[in-house]
C-alpha cells in the first residue's frame, strides 16, 4: 500500500523541489477528481491527516496522481515544457484508468451524465419495442 506521504515525496522528487504537503495535497486532489470525473465517480478528498493512508483508487494508478501534480508543479514554475510532457503521461494513464477502471458502488456518482438512467426512460419510455403507430408513414417507410 501507497500512502500519501510516499506519493507526496515521490512528487517532490519528480519535480526537484520540496512544496509543501499541503500544496501537493491540492494538485493531488485536483488528478483524483479528474480521474472521478472521467469515470463518473466520487472519490473522497486527500487531507494533511491522511499521510498514513493511500488513495481510494488502486495502487497501480497512484502514478497518476503523481504525474499530475508534477504538471501543476511545473506550470508553476513556469517549465511549461516539463509540465506539458507530465501531463501528457498522465492523459495515456487516464486514458487506460478509463478504459479498465471499474467505479465501486460506494464511490459511483449519482450525478454524473448517464450513471442512473431508469431503462424505462430509454426511448421515450416505450420499452420491449412497443412504440407508437408512427404518425408520419410516409416520411418513415422505407
Amino acid at each position: 500500500m501507497v500512502k500519501l506521504k510516499d506519493i507526496i515525496q515521490q512528487t517532490n522528487i519528480l519535480l526537484d523541489e520540496n512544496f509543501t504537503n499541503s500544496e501537493v495535497i491540492g494538485w493531488l486532489n485536483l488528478g483524483l477528481n479528474d480521474l472521478a470525473a472521467t469515470v463518473g465517480a466520487n472519490f473522497p478528498e486527500l487531507t494533511i491527516s491522511d499521510m498514513e493512508n493511500s488513495p481510494v483508487i488502486p495502487a497501480k494508478y497512484h502514478r497518476l496522481l503523481v504525474l499530475y501534480a508534477a504538471a501543476k508543479g511545473k506550470e508553476k514554475d513556469s517549465a511549461i515544457a516539463e509540465a506539458q510532457n507530465f501531463l501528457a503521461q498522465y492523459e495515456a494513464g487516464k486514458a487506460q484508468f478509463a478504459s479498465t477502471y471499474t467505479v465501486p458502488d460506494q464511490y459511483k456518482d449519482p450525478d454524473a451524465p448517464g450513471s442512473a438512467v431508469d431503462p424505462s426512460e430509454l426511448n421515450g419510455g416505450y420499452s420491449n419495442g412497443n412504440f407508437p403507430p408512427n404518425p408520419y408513414p410516409t416520411l418513415w417507410s422505407w
